[in-house]
């Protein structure tokens, strides 16, 4: 109802005040929602794991290229400081160090179990694959973790050679090699698929005779299939490079 002055009455003035108020209310309430969605999503993005691999100029992805997960350029940076400062522990207290975490290797499902089906083949290995990722994953935190090897399709390569070859070569840095021999891949080899297994032990041009002689019986231990040798890209004798050999032998690159 319109008063005598032509305005609006206090019933409707109070009716359009609560009008303006469900409104806004309904605006803030749609506003809130937006925001939770983006929020949501953001989540989602972050939650997400990132991969770093190797793509070409024209931006095709090299399918046989090794793909990481991305760290967090803050971690990156703290262990390129970290790295930077001097060891505080005696070197024989090194040489003891092993790797804490064993994420153990994927393995082949048997291609005999598929009958010669290609498609069925590839799909388990594939689940076979996932189900190891998700494995480490659920147990292991990443910033605990070195970058390993999340491309499927390296892991091929790696699983034909072996079933192919006669005998294997583990190639070690000889200034800690339980770095370079993961357990898992000696079993895998010399149990499984029943492979001779060869550590090669390279850069022995930088140590001693008798830092090598410690490492050759504590892997004659650790791995007693395997056969050790002795490699040195410069030709070199063992500890030839820093005056120190003792006429140990070192196989040439050439």
């Amino acid at each position: 109802m319109v008063n005598r002055h032509g305005g609006l009455s206090g019933k409707q003035k109070s009716e359009q005040l609560k009008n303006k108020r469900k409104k806004q209310q309904a605006k803030q309430h749609g506003q809130s929602a937006q925001h939770k969605g983006k929020d949501a999503k953001q989540q989602s993005a972050q939650a997400a794991p990132q991969y770093i691999q190797q793509v070409s100029k024209t931006g095709v992805l090299n399918a046989l290229s090794t793909r990481f997960l991305r760290e967090d350029n803050e971690v990156v940076a703290e262990r390129k400081l970290q790295a930077s400062q001097p060891l505080r522990e005696p070197l024989r207290q090194l040489r003891a160090l092993e790797p804490t975490h064993k994420l153990g290797l994927p393995l082949r499902p048997d291609w005999k179990a598929q009958h010669g089906d290609i498609q069925a083949q590839d799909a388990a290995e594939k689940a076979e694959f996932a189900k190891w990722l998700q494995s480490i994953h659920d147990k292991h935190d990443v910033s605990t973790l070195s970058p390993f090897e999340h491309n499927i399709e390296v892991w091929r390569q790696l699983w034909r050679v072996l079933e192919r070859s006669d005998v294997i070569c583990l190639l070690a840095d000889v200034r800690n090699p339980l770095l370079h021999v993961p357990p898992s891949l000696y079993e895998y080899c010399v149990h499984t698929l029943r492979r001779r297994v060869v550590i090669v032990l390279s850069k022995v041009d930088l140590v001693s005779d008798a830092h090598v002689g410690e490492w050759r019986a504590f892997l004659a231990r650790k791995f007693p299939e395997a056969t050790v040798a002795l490699f040195s890209s410069k030709g070199r004798n063992v500890g030839g490079s820093v005056g120190i050999g003792g006429g140990g032998g070192g196989a040439a690159a050439r």
